[in-house]
């Protein structure tokens, strides 16, 4: 199905439909969406029993199963989605898997590159994925700072280092993706607002 809009009409699309736009010349337009978390709580399996071959429906029922195995299923289905991406990331950091968290954060890195490379992703764009990227390994460094605490017990004070060897990872992944996004786009309000972050953290 194809369709025109011109100035001042509006297209409703329904909830879980397939989409892209193409702009025919220089435009500005206003889109807004449902969160589908807040759909009824049986949707993920009825749009799965419907569509079992859809990113979407593999994504919902992923998210309410805690299934590692459908949320890889998903990014095979659709391997540049960095939604489905990150909500694969928010469920490893959810469950502690950090050696995953930074494989998924990694993975989704290198494809992306690939599509760069191929012409297909303006250098904005590319920031802005490493930009999302980032930002949600900054925010998982305390939970996995944490987690090492706990691991450690006790004797908190005296803990190796090797206890924050997670922690580390994440947070030196992180701020080399801020690097690679502030090198492709200078004025990247996300990765800016992240290296001062960074840098208040380091310096407090």
């Amino acid at each position: 199905m194809k369709c025109t809009q011109r100035p001042g009409e509006v297209i409703y699309i329904p909830d879980g439909w397939w989409h892209a736009t193409f702009s025919h010349t220089e435009t500005a337009c206003l889109g807004g969406q449902r969160h589908k978390d807040r759909l009824p709580d049986d949707w993920a399996d009825e749009l799965y029993r419907r569509w079992p071959g859809s990113g979407l429906a593999l994504g919902a029922l992923a998210k309410k199963r805690g299934d590692a195995a459908l949320f890889e299923a998903t990014i095979q289905r659709e391997p540049y989605n960095l939604r489905f991406v990150m909500e694969h990331m928010s469920h490893l950091k959810a469950v502690g898997n950090w050696n995953g968290f930074r494989r998924a954060a990694a993975g989704h890195r290198a494809r992306m590159l690939g599509v760069r490379k191929r012409g297909l992703l303006a250098r904005v764009e590319l920031a802005a994925i490493f930009g999302q990227l980032a930002e949600s390994m900054y925010h998982a460094v305390e939970a996995a700072s944490a987690a090492a605490v706990a691991k450690a017990g006790p004797g908190g004070l005296s803990m190796e280092v090797e206890e924050f060897r997670d922690a580390l990872g994440i947070s030196h992944d992180a701020y080399k993706l801020v690097e690679e996004a502030l090198t492709l786009d200078p004025g990247s309000p996300i990765a800016n607002a992240l290296s001062e972050a960074i840098e208040t953290r380091a310096n407090s």
